[in-house]
């Protein structure tokens, strides 16, 4: 969905609705995007890593990562499988541990249904046996540094 049709519907309903926006960080105008969709009341940014083929640890996504904290704005951010639409040969984009570059960052970052499915790469210790994402994620709410900036979004869980 365009993000402009997004912003349409949620006008429709100002009271009930809020838009939000998905933007690929590597379009050469995607700072410029996220701030015209901030300033529309636009508070999330949703990604699909494996579907878009989105790296979150590429040094590409810094600057993005700064305008979103600059905009007070939330990632959204699949990991794990990725059943929705496809993308699976890019699966590894979807390891939750990649998402502590944009923690770093200091996005405040919310993984969609916590990382279900599939096992992935111990990025710690690539040695080790594959983990399950979930896992992976949940390695990540551990980590103190995060804490009020990493969340989980349960509806894909219950």
């Amino acid at each position: 969905m365009p993000n402009g049709w997004a912003q349409y519907a949620a006008d429709l309903y100002p009271e009930r609705m809020r838009p939000a926006c998905s933007i690929h960080p590597y379009r050469p105008d995607a700072v410029q995007e996220l701030e015209r969709c901030a300033q529309a009341g636009a508070r999330i940014v949703k990604w699909l890593p494996s579907a878009m083929g989105i790296d979150p640890s590429a040094p590409e996504c810094l600057p993005f990562y700064a305008a979103l904290v600059a905009n007070d704005m939330t990632l959204l951010v699949h990991g794990g499988v990725e059943a929705a639409v496809g993308g699976h040969a890019e699966a590894h984009l979807n390891n939750p541990l990649l998402l502590r570059h944009p923690l770093r960052a200091g996005v405040t970052v919310v993984v969609a249904h916590c990382a279900p499915g599939e096992d992935g790469v111990d990025l710690d210790d690539p040695e080790r046996p594959r983990i399950h994402n979930t896992r992976l994620f949940l390695r990540l709410m551990d980590e103190p540094e995060w804490e009020g900036r990493l969340f989980g979004e349960i509806s894909g869980v219950v």
